[in-house]
C-alpha cells in the first residue's frame, strides 16, 4: 500500500522503459538498482515508523520468509521486490530495526537475520571441531556413546575435554544439571514425560557447557551441525537431499542480554551471557517429498519439549529470562540504541525491574501484580523506605539510559494526551493544519462535546454514559500513519464494567464505537495504543473465575469504526495470587500428549493466559509453569473444580 501511495510502481515502469531504450548503458542499470534500493528502504521506514519492537520483528520475519521462499526468485516487472541480493536485504533489516542509519546496537540483529537467511538459502552454519558427545542411557542402565564431529567422518579422533564429555555425569555432573533443571521445571523427580514417553532412553547431546535431551522418536533421524557459538539439530533426510536444509532448532550462547535475532528464544542467562534457542523462520525441509515433510512435522512438534531439557554446566545460570525485559541490567550496561525498539510499557517494566531486584514494593497495582508473579521477586521494602544507595553504578547508569529512552518514546508518540474536562483543548483533529478547540462537559441529562463552538450531544449518537469519568478526556491517535485524531471519553459503567468511547472529527463529529476497559496508563497501568490501528482494552471473562483479559479492537478505516477482534487466546490482566491446596498436573503445551509436569501445592499461583474454554496457563511462585486442562468444569488428573483447590475463584455478579 505504501508503494502504491508513493507511486513507486509508476517509477519502476519508467525505469524499465529507460533500460529498454538504453540496454547498452551500464549506468542506467546501476541507476535503476539504486532507485529500487531507495524505494524499499523508504517504504520500510514508513511502514515501521510507529511499530513496536515485536511488530518490527514480525515484519522482518515476513520479509525474510518471502525473500527465501524460492531458491531462484526472478523479479517481475513493475512489482515490489523483497530483495535482489543479501546485501540489499541486510540494508533493509538495518533500516527496519534502527529506524534509519547504521547503529552499533543493531549490528547483532542484522548479523542474526543474515544467518537465518543464509540457512534458508542452503548455506548452513560452519561446523566447528569441538569434541561433543551424544550419550544414550539404555533402559538397563548401560551407557553407549557416539562421537558427532567432522573428525569422525574423516576417521580422526576428537579430543576429549571435560566440557564435551556427557558421561561426566557419572562423576557428579548430573547432580549439577539436575539442580539447574529444578530451577526451570521444578524438582527433577516430579518431571514426567507425556503419554508417549518422549525421553525414556535419555539420549543427550552436549556441546561444551550446553546439554539437551533428544526424544526417542528422533533417534537415527537427526544430524548435528556445530558452529562457534553452539549447535543445530537437523532433520537428516532433508539435509542429505539438500545440504543446509532440515533445521529443527539450534542452541547457542551470546555475550550480553539482547538476543534479537529472528527466530531466537532466550532460555537461560548468566551475569554476562544469554543462552537461546533458534527456530527456523521459514520452510526448511524438502516439502516436495511428502514422507520427508511428514517426518519433519512430527519431529518439529517436539522442539519445545527438547528446549525444556536444556541445562547449562556453568555457575550462576538462571532459567527464567522470560521474567525480565532486560535480564542483565544489573551487571551489564544497556545500549541506548537497543531501547529504541521497546514500547513504553516494556520500558516502564525494564526500569522498575532494577528496583524490584532489590525488593522494592510498588503502589502501582499493575507493577505490583506483574512482579509478584515473577519467581525471583520478593517485595520486602516499602516504597518510602527504599533508597537508591543499594543500586550499583551500572544499575544507576542503566536507569538514566532507560529514563531517557522513555522520554524519547513519549516525544515520538505524543498521544494519547489527557485533558481536564470543562477546559479547552487545542488539537488538529482532522489534520488540516488548523487546530480545533475542544471542550467536554458532563451534565446530568447528557454529555456534550463542543468543537470550535459547535456542541454535539452524545445522545444524538445513541451513546449514554452511565458513570462517566467527569474529570478528564483524551485525544488519541489510533492510526498514526493515517490522518486524523480521536476524542476518547471514559465510562465506569453500571457495575464496574468500564468502557471507552471514541469519536473522530471530519466535517462534523463521528462515533467510532467503544472499547471495553480503559486503555490508558493512568487507569490501567499500561498504554493500550502501542500497535498502530489497534486498541488494547480489557474484557471481563468468567471461566475458572471472574477475571479480566487483554482484548483488542481494530480500526476499520473504510467502515470508520472500531471492530472487536476475537483472537481465541488471551493474556490475563495481572491479578492477585491464588493459593493451591494440592498438587495438580500441568502440560507444556495445550495438548495432553505432550510433556507434563506437576505444579506443587503452594501459597502463590498466578493465572497468566487462557483460551477461555479448557486451558489456562498457570505459574507457581516456585517457577513451575504449564497449562492446566479443564474438562467439563473439572481439572484433569484430580477431577475437581478449580474452586475446590484454588483460593479466590470467585464469580462476580
Amino acid at each position: 500500500m505504501i508503494h502504491y501511495k508513493r507511486k513507486d510502481l509508476w517509477i519502476k515502469l519508467l525505469l524499465a522503459f529507460a533500460k529498454t531504450l538504453h540496454w547498452f548503458n551500464p549506468l542506467i542499470f546501476w541507476m535503476e538498482l539504486q532507485a529500487v534500493r531507495d524505494m524499499e528502504l523508504l517504504c520500510d521506514g514508513r511502514v515501521v515508523r510507529y511499530f513496536s519492537r515485536e511488530q518490527k520483528r514480525r515484519y522482518g520475519t515476513a520479509l525474510l520468509n518471502c525473500a527465501s521462499s524460492k531458491k531462484d526468485r526472478t523479479a517481475v516487472l513493475c512489482t515490489s521486490e523483497f530483495s535482489r541480493d543479501v546485501r540489499t536485504l541486510k540494508e533493509r533489516f538495518a533500516n527496519i530495526f534502527s529506524g534509519g542509519g547504521k547503529k552499533r546496537g543493531v549490528f547483532v540483529v542484522v548479523v542474526g537475520v543474515l544467518l537465518v537467511l543464509s540457512a534458508s538459502l542452503f548455506v548452513m552454519f560452519g561446523a566447528s571441531e569441538n569434541g561433543s558427545r551424544r550419550t544414550i542411557r539404555e533402559s538397563d542402565g548401560s551407557v553407549s556413546e557416539e562421537m558427532r564431529t567432522e573428525n569422525d567422518k574423516n576417521g580422526g579422533k576428537a579430543e576429549e575435554t571435560g566440557q564435551g564429555d556427557v558421561s561426566s555425569e557419572e562423576a557428579g555432573g548430573k547432580d549439577q544439571r539436575d539442580s539447574a533443571q529444578e530451577l526451570q521445571n521444578g524438582p527433577q523427580s516430579e518431571r514426567q514425560p507425556g503419554d508417549d514417553n518422549l525421553f525414556s532412553r535419555l539420549i543427550t547431546y552436549t556441546w561444551q557447557e550446553i546439554t539437551v535431551s533428544v526424544p526417542d522418536a528422533w533417534e537415527g533421524k537427526y544430524h548435528v551441525r556445530e558452529s562457534e557459538d553452539g549447535f543445530a539439530l537437523i532433520q537428516k533426510s532433508s539435509y542429505e537431499k539438500h545440504e543446509g536444509m532440515g533445521m529443527l532448532c539450534g542452541f547457542y550462547r551470546a555475550d550480553g542480554m539482547i538476543v534479537d535475532y529472528a527466530g531466537a528464544i532466550p532460555l537461560a542467562f548468566t551475569d554476562t551471557q544469554t543462552y537461546y534457542m533458534m527456530e527456523p523462520t521459514d520452510v526448511n525441509y524438502d516439502y516436495e517429498d511428502q514422507e520427508i515433510a511428514n517426518e519433519y512435522h512430527e519431529m518439529y512438534d517436539l522442539v519445545k519439549a527438547v528446549s525444556s531439557t536444556l541445562t547449562i554446566n556453568k555457575e550462576g545460570v538462571k532459567y527464567n529470562p522470560d521474567e525480565y525485559i532486560l535480564p542483565l541490567s544489573d551487571t551489564i550496561p544497556v545500549e541506548a540504541d537497543v531501547l529504541l525498539n521497546y514500547s513504553d510499557n516494556e520500558l516502564k517494566i525494564a526500569r522498575n525491574e532494577i528496583y524490584a531486584r532489590h525488593g522494592r514494593q510498588f503502589e502501582d497495582f499493575y507493577l505490583a501484580a506483574y512482579f509478584n508473579s515473577c519467581s525471583w521477586y520478593e517485595g520486602t521494602v516499602p516504597p518510602e523506605e527504599f533508597g537508591e544507595g543499594v543500586l550499583s553504578q551500572t544499575e544507576k547508569e542503566n536507569l538514566r539510559i532507560i529514563r531517557k529512552a522513555e522520554e524519547a518514546y513519549k516525544a515520538d508518540h505524543p498521544y494519547p494526551r489527557e485533558y481536564q474536562a470543562g477546559e479547552g483543548a487545542s488539537e488538529d483533529l482532522d489534520q488540516d493544519g488548523r487546530a480545533e478547540t475542544i471542550v467536554c462537559t458532563f451534565e446530568e441529562t447528557d454529555t456534550w462535546i463542543k468543537i470550535n463552538g459547535k456542541r454535539y450531544a452524545l445522545s444524538d449518537f445513541d451513546v449514554q454514559l452511565v458513570t462517566p469519568n467527569t474529570e478528564v478526556f483524551y485525544v488519541t491517535d489510533i492510526m498514526p500513519y493515517q490522518e486524523g485524531l480521536e476524542i476518547a471519553l471514559l465510562d465506569y459503567g453500571p457495575s464496574d464494567d468500564p468502557e471507552t468511547h471514541f469519536f473522530s472529527y471530519e466535517d462534523g463529529l463521528h462515533y467510532l464505537g467503544s472499547v471495553s476497559g480503559f486503555p490508558f496508563a493512568r487507569q490501567a497501568g499500561r498504554n493500550g495504543f502501542t500497535i498502530g490501528g489497534v486498541v488494547i482494552g480489557e474484557s471481563r471473562m468468567d471461566f475458572t473465575h471472574t477475571s479480566y483479559i487483554y482484548d483488542s479492537w481494530r480500526y476499520d478505516v473504510e467502515g470508520r469504526k472500531l471492530v472487536h477482534e476475537d483472537g481465541g487466546y488471551y493474556s490475563i490482566v495481572p491479578e492477585r495470587a491464588h493459593s493451591l491446596s494440592e498438587d495438580i498436573t500441568v502440560y507444556q503445551e495445550m495438548d495432553e500428549t505432550h510433556m507434563k509436569n506437576v505444579l506443587p501445592a503452594q501459597d502463590q499461583v498466578f493465572f497468566l493466559e487462557t483460551d477461555g474454554k479448557e486451558w489456562v496457563l498457570v505459574k507457581g511462585k516456585d517457577g513451575t509453569k504449564g497449562y492446566m486442562h479443564i474438562v467439563d468444569g473439572k481439572i484433569t488428573g484430580i477431577s475437581k473444580e478449580p474452586g475446590e483447590v484454588f483460593s479466590g475463584m470467585d464469580f462476580v455478579g
